[in-house]
């Protein structure tokens, strides 16, 4: 059943990857593929500043976030039925979404996190633990017409090195359906903000806890 399942996955991504070279070749009505693309950005809510009296330590390296496929494109994914989903040619992020997604848990670790030093992918400073992020799910789940939902699942690992050892200090896997007004993409992109802001101040206080801070 799971294979039949993942071929039929599959099959409907390959069916919208061979309309959007149709596209490209000029075989589908012009009208439609002269329709301009619309750009949007996963922009989550700054994150709340951690308090003063919370504790902080050692410095953390953000990794790049990895993306699943289909999520990994710049095109809308929709959930239309229980193993169905269909891409959005038309409606698509400004940029990939792990670059989108690297720079927004940068910006909760420092902001919320419970590191005194926070240090992205390319950065310089030394850092002896590392945040691991895998988005294995982003999409919007249409299955129910009336209620639409942004939809987004993680899964995060903390690590520490030192003395020519990797520990791993805990992993979290987390995920949140953010309801939207409308099934229009500017409503959607909105909500996968919103939730991934509530799946990163629950990583943020998963962290404090594994390293014991308050």
């Amino acid at each position: 059943m799971m294979r039949a399942e993942s071929i039929r996955a599959r099959a409907l991504v390959g069916v919208v990857a061979f309309s959007s070279l149709a596209l490209a070749g000029g075989c589908v009505n012009l009208s439609q593929a002269h329709q301009p693309k619309a750009h949007f950005a996963i922009e989550a809510p700054a994150p709340a500043a951690r308090a003063p009296s919370s504790e902080r330590s050692g410095a953390v390296r953000v990794m790049r976030v990895r993306v699943a496929p289909p999520s990994d494109g710049r095109m809308f994914v929709y959930r239309v039925g229980e193993h169905e989903y269909t891409l959005d040619y038309f409606n698509i992020f400004v940029a990939d979404p792990d670059q989108m997604l690297t720079a927004a848990v940068v910006e909760a670790m420092t902001a919320s996190g419970p590191f005194v030093t926070v240090v992205g992918p390319g950065g310089g400073a030394d850092a002896t633990m590392r945040l691991e992020t895998t988005v294995l799910a982003m999409h919007a789940d249409l299955r129910d017409s009336s209620r639409p939902s942004a939809f987004v699942r993680a899964r995060f690992v903390l690590l520490a090195d030192g003395n020519g050892a990797t520990r791993v200090l805990g992993q979290w896997t987390h995920e949140h359906a953010e309801p939207v007004g409308s099934p229009a993409p500017g409503d959607l992109a909105g909500g996968w903000g919103r939730a991934w802001g509530q799946v990163l101040s629950r990583v943020s206080a998963d962290a404090s806890g594994a390293m014991g801070l308050r």
